[in-house]
């Protein structure tokens, strides 16, 4: 006796055998194929969804499965992808790179070794969003999403890619619309329109090409796409366009009213701060304001650029937008101004922006172009307490400090600690700090020492040894060195007093005494 399954599975078979009556299935063309599968997935997705429904009423327990809950939550969390490819024909580059731009930050950059029969395969982990793949002298713009994988052909002859596995149809999707995208775009803002009004009939051939692409693309398309996909195409494209009515104005009119509305144009959507066409978007609108607002001040000027930092939380709420835009103010002026005068906005600047990457990036920036000198501002420093605590030198803002430079190895400055540890005790009472910085390469040593050695007052251990960044930025050439800084974080010397020397007379110079014994 047959069973209801068998049945069924005969059912389909024998229409799909009647529709394809009149040619062995070896003779069929892809498009019948693709006709009669399309046929049959729509019979079984029917009988998918009477099969969900009939176990959702189920009582008996036999069909229910505890670990489908824990399956899909494991799956909604993974952030991983494996990423496999193969380039045809002969290899030009023995290496491909899967990138995206961080501004202010460490940019995401993954390079594969690419095998001689050129295949390639990465884990990585991923948030969802469009991604470059440099290959040789090619960039091709792609689309990853955690827990989604994926196998791309790279025809170097055609320059062009092929996609499988997951989201293989949004990327071949993908590639076409953004490649139209792009060609509409880059026209736009390359040229002016008023200058060169015969420009602007091409702007519109382009802009209807790319709707005309785009439309029929989508409803080509034979299966359900990513719905995370489908959203982030069209916020990208949504700014890319907003981005040339900020250039054109009333000259092209490529967004509708309903485009325009504060439900569309969010200017403090943290959720699309990765996509590169909302930050432009959100970049050039506050320049635009900016100019406007003030337009009559010098950009050399402090006052401009303080007035430019305060304009940000007048105009955003989103703190990471605001930060973003505060961190390139802040980083126009280092370079406009190019001197402790712009201190004041530093200051400022470190009391309200608290991302590490962001300030990691201005304390670049002004160490390149006002060098550390007595008067500049002091480098930031961070690194790890042997507490095990984040360590940050501008949380001391308020106090002299006094740092003192070493490493469990150096001999020198093994003679010196006796006497450093004596200026905690006779120094406790002043307003100054006392803090060890190790350029120790091994942690693990470090952290040992403390165990056979007494190491007194603060004691940090800045990440890259003599390739650290507290090792460039005070231009450290040998151990121990001692620097001393104010109370507004400005140096005093980088090269100060040791306490087997004159420290306390250079100490008196600032009103800082040790307690009478």
């Amino acid at each position: 006796m047959l069973r209801p399954f068998h049945l069924l599975s005969l059912i389909i078979i024998s229409l799909i055998s009647y529709s394809c009556r009149d040619k062995p299935l070896d003779q069929l063309s892809i498009a019948e194929l693709d006709k009669h599968i399309a046929q049959a997935q729509i019979i079984l997705d029917s009988l998918h969804s009477v099969r969900n429904l009939k176990v959702a009423a189920d009582t008996s327990g036999l069909y229910a499965s505890p670990s489908e809950t824990v399956i899909s939550h494991l799956l909604a969390v993974d952030s991983s992808v494996t990423i496999k490819g193969k380039i045809l024909d002969s290899l030009i580059s023995t290496t491909i790179r899967i990138n995206k731009d961080r501004p202010y930050q460490k940019d995401f950059n993954i390079k594969m070794d690419i095998e001689e029969d050129g295949s390639f395969k990465v884990d990585l982990d991923v948030e969802a969003g469009f991604y470059n793949l440099d290959y040789a002298n090619e960039s091709h713009s792609i689309y990853l999403a955690p827990g989604q994988n994926m196998v791309i052909i790279f025809d170097s002859t055609e320059h062009k890619l092929m996609f499988g596995g997951d989201l293989a149809e949004e990327n071949m999707l993908y590639q076409n619309i953004d490649i139209a995208l792009g060609d509409y775009i880059d026209h736009a803002l390359k040229h002016d329109f008023k200058s060169n009004p015969k420009l602007l009939a091409t702007h519109i051939a382009k802009r209807d090409s790319f709707y005309s692409v785009k439309s029929n693309l989508l409803s080509a398309t034979r299966h359900e796409l990513d719905l995370s996909f489908i959203d982030l195409l069209d916020k990208k494209c949504l700014y890319a366009q907003a981005r040339c009515n900020l250039k054109h104005g009333d000259l092209i009119n490529d967004l509708s009213q309903e485009d325009l509305t504060e439900s569309r144009i969010d200017m403090n959507d943290e959720s699309l701060f990765s996509l590169y066409e909302y930050r432009k978007f959100i970049f050039e609108s506050f320049e635009i304001i900016g100019e406007s607002l003030l337009r009559d001040n010098d950009n050399n000027n402090i006052l401009y650029h303080t007035a430019k930092y305060k304009l940000v939380d007048s105009l955003f709420t989103s703190k990471k937008i605001s930060d973003f835009l505060k961190t390139d103010v802040v980083y126009e002026a280092i370079a406009n101004i190019h001197s402790s005068a712009v201190n004041p906005l530093i200051y400022l600047y470190q009391n309200e922006v608290d991302d590490h990457s962001f300030r990691e990036s201005i304390n670049r920036r002004y160490n390149s172009i006002i060098h550390p000198l007595p008067g500049t501002l002091a480098p930031e420093i961070t690194g790890v307490t042997f507490e095990g605590d984040d360590f940050r030198l501008s949380d001391y803002r308020g106090k002299y400090v006094y740092i003192f430079s070493w490493a469990t190895w150096c001999g020198p400055c093994k003679v010196e600690l006796p006497f450093y540890e004596r200026m905690l005790e006779d120094y406790a009472e002043e307003n100054i700090v006392f803090i060890g910085v190790s350029v120790d390469k091994d942690k693990k040593k470090w952290t040992e020492s403390f165990f056979y050695n007494h190491y007194p007052g603060i004691q940090v251990l800045v990440p890259g040894d003599w390739k650290s960044p507290f090792v460039r930025d005070y231009d450290v050439k040998s151990i121990p060195q001692f620097i001393l800084i104010d109370p507004q974080g400005v140096i005093i010397d980088t090269d100060a007093q040791r306490p087997t020397k004159a420290i306390k007379a250079q100490l008196s110079n600032y009103g800082i005494f040790p307690k009478l014994t």
